[in-house]
């Protein structure tokens, strides 16, 4: 067995080991799943046709010409199918680019199957000679192009979910771009799907991990994302405890996927005021944590933006009234437990003087 068939053997099995225990999992909903085991079914495909490209002039083929050619012109049309179904993963909004993705996927078929008959992308030589085609740039141009759109998207949702374990992230980056990059320089060094299935793997935990800490609802990190958090915190801190105003009535009465759609947004907002600046995390139903590790000397305007983000928001959930806040500075473990039941007293201080405030309106 040559060292190559063992590489191929090892990450078959690897890959398909992914796929089956993605396929078992119960916390992944079907559409995740679907695009993880799409990822890796074509990441196969492009390993074992670029394996055969390789050794079927070794295998005293009639036709081993032809053979290579098809198995090239395969790999070719799936390369960039894996790279699409790993950056739809994390990603909800793909139907949108469907306009400018379908062409492109189309374009990149009838080339790889043309060049089977004229060479245009990649030819063979009797002796099995892989050679590119003078427009093998538009296929390296697709693929650059569908890579750019994992790292694109793989980016933005771990910005969105606040870059928990981000050097894993940066590693997965790496070892995927680099596979590409050796191959491309190099037609010769068969590293492109070794670097994407060790990648591909790598984002697997990732993403298990990833799905472990958040809360499904809002976006934010869960409550047993704090818990570890607040266990670990470096000092000094700033901590922000909330809590939506009248939120069991909104509930009650619009029922629990408004409910639910109101917390998604109310997460957007926490996030695009404070994730800069630390963490934030839904710890139940309606009640929120924030740990800011910078700005601490401005808590009182970030709270004053958040609230502007909540009036605005008003104007698309309007049944949505306000946010109790109340926060402490944090500066060492001595003072941490006193500090975080100060934190819900003003909390439910400013929630009291509220409702107060009502009834004497009323």
């Amino acid at each position: 067995m040559t060292l190559l068939l063992g590489f191929v053997l090892l990450l078959f099995t690897f890959a398909m080991s992914c796929i089956v225990m993605i396929a078992n999992m119960n916390s992944l909903s079907p559409r995740v799943k679907a695009n993880f085991i799409s990822a890796f079914a074509a990441l196969i495909v492009c390993m074992i046709a670029e394996y055969i490209t390789v050794e079927a002039v070794n295998w005293n083929l009639g036709n081993a010409k032809v053979v290579m050619s098809i198995a090239k012109s395969i790999e070719h049309v799936f390369s960039p199918l894996a790279l699409l179904f790993a950056s739809t993963i994390t990603n909800r909004s793909g139907k949108r680019y469907r306009v400018f993705i379908i062409p492109v996927v189309l374009l990149n078929a009838a080339l790889s199957i043309a060049s089977i008959f004229t060479g245009w992308t990649f030819s063979f030589d009797e002796a099995g000679h892989y050679s590119r085609g003078p427009v093998y740039f538009i296929f390296i141009a697709i693929v650059a192009l569908f890579s750019a759109m994992v790292v694109v998207v793989v980016y933005r949702d771990a910005k969105r979910f606040q870059r928990p374990n981000f050097p894993t992230l940066v590693a997965v980056i790496f070892i995927f771009v680099l596979g590409f990059t050796v191959h491309s320089l190099n037609a010769d060094l068969h590293t492109t799907w070794i670097g994407a299935i060790v990648a591909m793997g790598m984002f697997t935990l990732y993403y298990m991990d990833l799905n472990l800490q958040l809360d499904p609802v809002s976006g934010l990190m869960n409550r047993r994302s704090y818990v570890l958090a607040i266990e670990k915190v470096d000092y000094p801190i700033a901590y922000l405890m909330m809590d939506i105003d009248g939120f069991k009535a909104l509930n009650d009465t619009m029922g629990h996927q408004y409910g639910d759609e109101c917390l998604d947004a109310i997460g957007d907002a926490m996030l695009v005021v404070f994730s800069k600046y630390g963490t934030c995390y839904r710890v139940g139903g309606d009640e929120f944590v924030v740990i800011l590790r910078k700005k601490l000397d401005s808590v009182d305007k970030l709270i004053e933006k958040f609230n502007e983000k909540i009036e605005e928001l008003k104007q698309v959930f309007t049944p949505i009234k306000s946010i109790s806040v109340g926060y402490s500075i944090i500066h060492n473990d001595e003072e941490k437990d006193q500090k975080l039941v100060d934190a819900d007293v003003l909390m439910y201080k400013e929630k009291n003087m509220k409702k107060a405030k009502k009834e004497e309106t009323e």
